[in-house]
């Protein structure tokens, strides 16, 4: 399900509003341009856009070819992929909008960065245990916030191991409640609704 018809989907439902949280403020285009670059920076990537110099400290930069982990080197291909597959063209001669800018302080946050993949899931009226919600995709990472009973989830994200990064929204408005890594495993018996 292409991203963009799952919001749609999640308009139908109440919960559009779900997705103006920083790191869903972007369309898919922007966001995987974004998280593509966020990764290869982590690994001292020196970037020559103008789009790329706004956003990224080139101070430290070492390398136009990093040697990126394996684990990384396929979820950027994945993103390649999946840019490809979409069609998108990113103008890197532009400034960055302030929702770019914003997203971009927000993954930087995270211990882990989250890859935008063109297809969605949503689960609405989640009714299992209390979930964590982490900075990063592991166990260990520290918790910055809960999925709780009642509430809903919007993932439009790859997952990373057995996480995956969701948007947390609750009630009718869809109010975005956090974003972050949980563990994968809810099923569509877990929810009231489902999209994607």
């Amino acid at each position: 399900m292409r991203r963009g018809y799952l919001r749609k989907v999640l308009a139908v439902l109440g919960i559009s509003a779900g997705l103006s949280g920083p790191a869903a403020a972007l369309d898919y285009c922007e966001d995987a341009w974004l998280t593509r670059n966020l990764i290869i920076d982590r690994y001292g990537y020196c970037f020559n856009s103008g789009l790329g110099q706004a956003l990224f400290d080139n101070s430290d930069c070492s390398t136009s070819q990093p040697a990126l982990s394996a684990q990384d080197t396929e979820l950027v291909t994945r993103i390649r992929e999946g840019e490809a597959q979409v069609g998108c063209s990113i103008n890197t001669g532009a400034g960055p909008s302030p929702a770019m800018r914003e997203a971009h302080a927000f993954y930087n946050s995270l211990q882990d960065i989250p890859a935008a993949d063109h297809l969605g899931w949503a689960c609405w009226g989640y009714h299992g245990a209390p979930m964590p919600i982490r900075s990063g995709a592991s166990d260990t990472a520290p918790v910055i916030g809960t999925l709780q009973p009642g509430q809903g989830m919007v993932s439009e994200y790859w997952p990373r191991g057995a996480f995956i990064f969701a948007t947390i929204v609750t009630g009718p408005s869809g109010a975005v409640l956090g974003q972050g890594w949980m563990r994968a495993g809810i099923t569509d018996a877990d929810c009231d609704q489902v999209a994607g």
